[in-house]
């Protein structure tokens, strides 16, 4: 089972079922849909990373973000690398600390999203 599976499949499927046997039903139609098992289960996750890097490194560059943001996120993608890699018991371990990285690295992006932007200088007022 990796990551992807965890958040996108069985939590999903678990949430619009009842019991075990709807579970097992429902994941197993999700299954049957030509190409849904490597995009969600393999091959997916893999692009989801690159392109969440690809996306932090552009904004590093044109300075969008601060040194600390890029470093949190290097730490939660090489955290989620580390659980899809590892196998044993500290794997589970690792989770909570990718989740707690991603958000510390994003939650200053959220705030400064919802700050009200200034008006423009030439804007026209009523």
């Amino acid at each position: 089972m990796t990551c992807m599976d965890g958040i996108f499949g069985r939590r999903n499927v678990l949430s619009a079922t009842d019991d075990q046997a709807q579970l097992k039903a429902l994941d197993q139609q999700i299954r049957s849909i030509p190409g849904a098992e490597p995009i969600l289960y393999g091959f997916g996750t893999q692009l989801v990373y690159l392109g969440f890097l690809a996306l932090i490194i552009q904004l590093a560059i044109l300075k969008r973000i601060s040194t600390t943001t890029l470093t949190l996120v290097l730490a939660t993608l090489a955290l989620f690398i580390g659980y899809e890699v590892l196998d044993g018991p500290g794997r589970q371990a690792l989770m909570p600390f990718a989740v707690l990285c991603m958000w510390l690295a994003l939650a200053p992006l959220g705030w400064r999203l919802l700050k009200p932007a200034p008006p423009a200088a030439d804007a026209i007022t009523p």
